[in-house]
């Protein structure tokens, strides 16, 4: 053999590499027994994500792959970067952004940004669209300003916000004096009598705020009742009234809540770290997810949230692995299959080969949708019937490549083992049965 053919180790298990397949994914040098595995242990696909079924596993790995480098958004900005991020048709780099390249999604999430945090972000004001800024408006002079402009000035947002802030903490320690009053009567023995009385007592008022927006008592209650029933932030509720104030100054306070209640209450209930305060991000992760621009943009944002919650276990994905421990067991996986023999077992690609005493052949390949008890599928070559062979769960915790030598001995040993594997006579193939 020629002294200068590349020689590498496989990452996983160890042994000497010949031959290099330059294609291997991501930047992974591996074998071609354990690739199936490691692979499928990083970009495992599930069923669902928050509540939406996968059915295009393929498309949801190379999710995935696209959405590696995001964490979970613990900010407003970490949600814009990534929303710009899945909806730029490149990469999207905020530093080097120039508008007239982008796609028109992006550019309206960057001036929404820009135009609700402009006062208290200098990287917000730079996306600020400064030729639509209104200066030095007088006060008479804002009966002749449309409400679509007050986005585009640049105190208008805060100075509205500040007002109604002041407006709903009122509202708010108002709630909190009733509750205690409730929670004191209760305590006395009176909770029959507290439900007859109305604690939304308060005299009617009718605030106007910048000289133009009104909004009375009653539809403050019915944002707040609203925004306690779904564990909406009050912060998010700000921004909801900004709206109502600029975009939907029309629209009816009961229109304004059914809008906000097809996506807020289900952002909510993500539990994200941070739940946007702006109602549009909300109403673009919202969209995105349900599929509205697309299954391609869908599972990237998918994929994002399920990296998120993925709770990872050391014997079953290779990114946390105890290298020794998962390096071992897939060297005792080769050393049983190579023990076979070449006319009994054989490893191909993405799938293991194994002949048992029956003289029926068998694969096993990655899981589409794993579980606990099983990573694999099993099928009976060449006619792809599935075999269903469950781990027991004394041995969940078991290393994946102890659990598939497992799985290499019972299928070589067929006919001995279809006293306790019943799944392995032929008569049960293709039906979905437990061992």
């Amino acid at each position: 053999m020629s002294e200068n053919t590349l020689r590498k180790n496989c990452e996983s298990c160890g042994i000497e590499l010949t031959t290099l397949d330059l294609r291997q994914e991501p930047d992974l040098i591996l074998c071609e027994l354990c690739k199936p595995w490691v692979l499928h242990s990083i970009y495992q696909v599930p069923k669902s994500v928050i509540g939406i079924a996968i059915n295009n596993p393929e498309m949801f790995r190379h999710g995935l792959k696209l959405m590696e480098g995001f964490t979970e958004p613990e900010h407003e900005r970490d949600w814009l970067t990534l929303l710009c991020h899945i909806f730029s048709k490149k990469e999207y780099d905020e530093e080097t952004y120039v508008s007239t390249l982008g796609t028109d999604m992006v550019n309206s999430l960057r001036q929404d940004y820009g135009n609700r945090w402009k006062i208290y972000d200098d990287e917000a004001l730079e996306m600020f669209d400064m030729s639509k800024k209104v200066d030095c408006i007088e006060p008479e002079a804002l009966e002749h300003i449309e409400f679509e402009h007050w986005a585009n000035d640049l105190t208008f947002h805060s100075e509205f916000i500040s007002k109604m802030k002041e407006i709903l903490t009122f509202y708010l320690d108002r709630r909190k004096e009733n509750q205690e009053h409730q929670d004191s009567l209760k305590a006395s023995g009176w909770g029959d009598y507290v439900k007859l009385l109305n604690f939304n007592d308060d005299e009617p008022k009718i605030y106007k705020i910048n000289h133009r927006f009104e909004i009375t008592t009653e539809q403050i209650y019915k944002v707040l009742d609203w925004a306690e029933k779904y564990d909406i932030s009050y912060d998010f509720v700000l921004q909801l009234f900004f709206d109502w104030a600029t975009s939907h100054a029309h629209s009816t306070i009961d229109g304004l809540l059914y809008e906000a209640n097809i996506y807020a209450p289900k952002i909510r209930l993500a539990s994200f770290k941070h739940m946007p305060n702006s109602t549009e991000l909300c109403r673009q992760i919202y969209c995105l997810a349900k599929g509205y621009h697309g299954q391609n943009l869908q599972y990237l944002i998918l994929a994002a949230i399920h990296r998120w919650g993925q709770q990872l276990s050391p014997s079953h994905h290779f990114l946390v692995r105890d290298e020794e421990v998962w390096s071992r067991s897939f060297q005792l996986l080769r050393s049983i299959i190579e023990s076979l023999g070449s006319k009994r077992a054989r490893i191909d690609v993405g799938v293991i080969k194994i002949k048992g005493e029956s003289g029926r052949w068998y694969g096993i390949e990655t899981a589409t949708y794993k579980t606990d008890l099983q990573h694999w599928q099993v099928t009976s070559l060449p006619k792809g019937n599935y075999i269903c062979i469950d781990i027991q769960e004394q041995h969940l915790k078991m290393p994946i490549g102890d659990q598939l030598a497992s799985v290499v001995l019972t299928l070589a040993n067929d006919i001995l083992m279809e006293q306790e594997v019943h799944t392995l006579r032929p008569e049960n193939f293709g039906r979905i049965l437990r061992q």
